[in-house]
């Protein structure tokens, strides 16, 4: 029996781990795709197991370049899973063939596997068995959204049944194997809710000895190490997927508060110890940093997902237009990306506007028109003839006014942002200091430009930032409906504080905001269903800090902004320990227009709203052309942290 399993480069380790693990138990190949490049890394002649590189599956992959851009690593790896099957039940002549993710231990023979699959075309393992009873993550409603089965394990027969299936789920993940839980899709997983529906011979193997993870651990903790062999309940466990270990920091990480800590595994800890050393053994902790190869443009810069999924929004055509999408010399998708941004006054573009306006194309129309009718020389030719030329001064006569009248505009902004009395007022509210009091004026400002219909805050906590932007919108007098959403439980990075915070948070929103202020005490991801899509005007981001935790909240916050949207971003400065809101904004700021305060810890602005207010994007462009300015934001501020660590 053989086994395969997919990574790129920087899971190296977890496939050598995988690998002998399965060797040490059982008889067969281990094959790895790699769904990267080498790029000089290792050296695939002296590992245990068969490579296959990604581009030997290229010439059944329409586009393969585009294929390979559309998709971010994850959403890669797990595209690439029937083409990879397919490939060696053809070239290998297999009858069978499991898939295990690389965060796998084989702890026994799949040989029971082996069997099953004589009767059988396609084995799955469900991510539960038994439901959750408590509110704790992650429940049956995450367990929804990313699918019943978890795709880490499939078993495979080469039968009619099993060919018309991974030719099937092959279609499907071409174009849609994305994390989008709006369309309801996670990678190639959700699809295979679908698959017992449409294909017999299906097996949905319950046995708790297999596929021990996370989302299981509710009712299959009890695991234990006796002479070397892993039990549950006395009975021999096959394989545990160790899905969302970090062995670093000997933790299960996922976008939410899990239900188990190290400590509460009781002797399970002794199998996560074991599977960390392994792990080490196997190079891990210089592994884990390798580059992703199509992780970057060809000049270095990397590629946000967003820039990814605006490049699978577009035609055929634009695509094939841009040829290698990787590529950032002329005529590239690089710097069309780019070009999307800059200033639409620039005279190129004013030029090309007025080229291309519908009155200068009707009159170059007149004016052929009038080569064929009116005799050469005569009067009414030399009259007509110049109407081409004359609408484009016209066009640039109007242009010009309209550019002088901007000029106006913006200097009469200037004088108004700059002398808006809020920008001096002190806030109600101190609690403890916080780290964001140096953003007050700005919020000030901010809510008194923008008037948002709706404001939330994803992580409150002591209520510092959240009350100034209350503050203001009590005194300007706004119907602005301000939310605040936060556990009140603590972090890993804020560490976990008593029911006192949330009891003087809530006295203080109840006694001065409670008539458009209210306090959702709860995880981010179960507000979202309270907010409809494109409702919020501005969103404050300020939960958990770490990089997979902050693009989980603007991802799937983002769908909930309005054309007006903005998001601020805090702790965008912050790079110790494992903080990484600057890496996303590293990746997502030029996608919009934006600016990043670089004083208290960092305050990102993102202008993600398509009809952006006017004066939003001016107070951006401004920071940005004139330091001063954003010195003067953090002067008054400054003034505010002193008064209120005196207070």
């Amino acid at each position: 029996m053989d086994i395969c399993t997919i990574i790129s480069k920087n899971y190296l380790a977890k496939a050598r781990t995988l690998a002998k693990s399965f060797a040490k138990h059982n008889k067969g190949r281990v094959f790895v795709l790699l769904a990267d490049k080498i790029d000089g890394y290792f050296d695939p002649a002296k590992e245990d197991f068969t490579l296959i590189k990604a581009e030997d599956l290229a010439e059944n992959i329409p586009c393969f370049d585009q294929f390979c851009f559309s998709y971010n690593i994850t959403e890669f790896n797990t595209a690439l899973k029937p083409f990879f099957l397919e490939f060696l039940f053809r070239k290998y002549h297999m009858e069978k063939l499991i898939f295990l993710d690389p965060d796998i231990l084989v702890c026994n023979s799949l040989d029971e596997l082996s069997k099953l699959l004589d009767t059988h075309s396609i084995i799955l393992t469900p991510h539960i068995t038994r439901p959750f009873q408590d509110d704790l993550k992650p429940d049956e409603i995450e367990i929804l959204k990313h699918g019943l089965y978890n795709l880490g394990f499939i078993a495979l027969a080469n039968t009619k049944t099993g060919k018309e299936f991974l030719s099937w789920w092959r279609s499907r993940l071409t174009d849609h194997c994305t994390i989008d839980y709006k369309k309801g899709l996670y990678v190639d997983q959700k699809w295979i809710d679908l698959a017992p529906c449409l294909f017999d011979g299906i097996l949905i193997l319950k046995d708790p000895t297999y596929n021990i993870a996370q989302w299981n651990l509710h009712y299959r903790k009890d695991l234990v190490i006796e002479d070397g062999i892993v039990l549950l309940d006395n009975r021999r466990v096959n394989f545990i997927h160790f899905s969302g270990f970090d062995p670093e920091k000997m933790v299960i990480t996922s976008g939410f508060k899990h239900r188990f800590s190290m400590n509460e595994l009781d002797k399970a800890k002794a199998i996560y110890d074991s599977y960390r050393d392994e792990l080490n053994k196997n190079g891990h902790k210089e592994i884990k940093g390798w580059p992703y190869h199509w992780g970057h443009y060809d000049n270095g810069s990397n590629i946000p997902d967003q820039a990814r999924i605006l490049y699978r929004n577009l035609s055929d055509e634009q695509k094939k237009g841009f040829g290698d999408p990787f590529r950032t010399g002329g005529g590239s998708y690089y710097l069309w990306l780019a070009k999307g941004h800059h200033d639409p006054i620039d005279k190129e573009e004013r030029l090309e506007f007025i080229l291309n306006s519908r009155v200068y194309r009707w009159g170059l129309k007149v004016k052929h028109l009038i080569n064929v009718v009116a005799p050469t020389g005569s009067m009414t030719r030399k009259i007509l003839s110049f109407l081409p030329k004359a609408i484009f001064n016209i066009f640039s006569f109007i242009n010009g006014i309209g550019a002088a009248i901007s000029k106006i505009d913006k200097e009469r902004m200037d004088r108004k942002l700059l002398g808006s009395k809020i920008l001096y007022d002190e806030p109600q509210w101190h609690g403890n200091i916080s780290g964001w009091e140096e953003h007050i004026p700005f919020a000030f400002l901010l809510t008194k430009i923008l008037k948002p219909k709706v404001f939330v805050e994803l992580g409150v906590q002591y209520g510092i930032s959240y009350f100034a932007f209350c503050q203001a919108v009590k005194k300007k007098g706004y119907r602005t409906k301000c939310f605040g959403i936060d556990s009140w439980k603590g972090d890993g990075h804020t560490k976990d504080y008593d029911e006192s915070v949330y009891a003087d948070v809530s006295f203080h929103n109840a006694k001065n905001y409670r008539r458009y202020s209210s306090l959702l005490k709860c995880y981010f991801d179960d507000a979202l269903t309270k907010f409809k899509d494109k409702s919020i005007d501005l969103l404050h981001i300020d939960g958990f800090h770490t990089y997979g935790s902050v693009k989980h909240d603007f991802e799937t916050w983002l769908p909930k902004m309005s054309n007006r949207g903005i998001i601020l971003f805090h702790d965008t400065t912050v790079k110790r320990d494992d903080f990484g809101v600057w890496k996303l904004w590293d990746e997502i700021e030029h996608l919009y227009p934006s600016y990043n305060f670089e004083h208290n810890y960092g305050l990102g602005i993102l202008a993600v709203g398509k009809k952006a207010d006017k004066r939003v994007i001016h107070l951006i462009n401004k920071l940005k052309k004139d330091p001063s300015y954003a010195k003067m934001f953090a002067e008054l501020g400054a003034t505010i942290l002193r008064k209120g660590s005196k207070s």
